[in-house]
């Protein structure tokens, strides 16, 4: 049985803040790819920008099925914050599609480093009014970690780029974290990849298109990085 929760949490670190929703025009119909087709559409690790932090890629399936990378202390609120699309696309988890990202189980694993990129073929479709509606209610959130630290997170909307015969989302990510007021509180914070101690607060762009029931998703630390990874997907997409 698949698990819900494990892909939530795997897509989690892709949580974000504000979101656009930009030009949507004439959308494809379902073009009912198989998995290797979906993976073929995504900029390849080799040719991208940010291919060195991309060291994990796996199936949806895949994702469901292995077990949570450690540690996973972390708790948001409201839920929103961490599961947005898993509350506003339901049939998510169950749907075909590619996940690839920086590798969480790493030493060196930092967020503001973070990679991570998603296609999924939707069946029941995507409505990305209520995926809005959903990551917005997340704009006064918080991240706890192992009960002791606790930073805010943030879901702002932004402006972003129209593609045609596509609609779109534009997002900016903060979280940020008080200084660590000792030594516990600083080595929590190096545990979950937040820095060791010091005051942070790490923006990120997440983007999202969808096309007929073809959903991507990329998170990123350089909006470039981003913006070019979507618009390789929209182009491979719409031939």
């Amino acid at each position: 049985m698949r698990s819900r929760k494990k892909l939530g949490l795997i897509i989690a670190a892709t949580a974000a803040a504000a979101i656009a929703i930009v030009g949507a025009g004439a959308v494809n119909a379902s073009l009912d790819r198989d998995s290797d087709d979906l993976y073929r559409l995504l900029l390849a690790s080799s040719d991208h920008p940010a291919g060195s932090l991309i060291d994990s890629e796996m199936s949806i399936e895949e994702a469901t099925q292995k077990p949570l990378p450690a540690p996973w202390g972390m708790v948001w609120s409201p839920s929103s914050c961490q599961n947005f699309l898993a509350e506003s696309v339901p049939t998510l988890f169950e749907s075909k599609g590619w996940i690839r990202s920086t590798d969480r189980t790493s030493a060196n694993f930092r967020h503001d480093n973070h990679y991570f990129d998603m296609v999924a073929e939707v069946d029941a479709g995507v409505d990305l009014k209520q995926v809005r509606a959903a990551a917005l209610s997340c704009s006064d959130g918080t991240l706890t970690l192992d009960d002791t630290v606790t930073g805010k997170i943030l879901y702002s909307e932004v402006p972003g780029r129209e593609l045609p015969d596509a609609e779109s989302l534009t997002m900016n990510v903060e979280i940020s974290f008080p200084e660590a007021k000792n030594a516990e509180e600083a080595a929590i914070m190096a545990k979950y990849g937040y820095g060791s101690g010091a005051a942070i607060d790490i923006i990120k762009k997440e983007l999202l298109i969808l096309i007929g029931n073809l959903l991507y998703m990329v998170l990123s630390p350089d909006a470039e990085v981003a913006q070019r990874a979507v618009d390789v997907f929209h182009e491979n997409a719409t031939k």
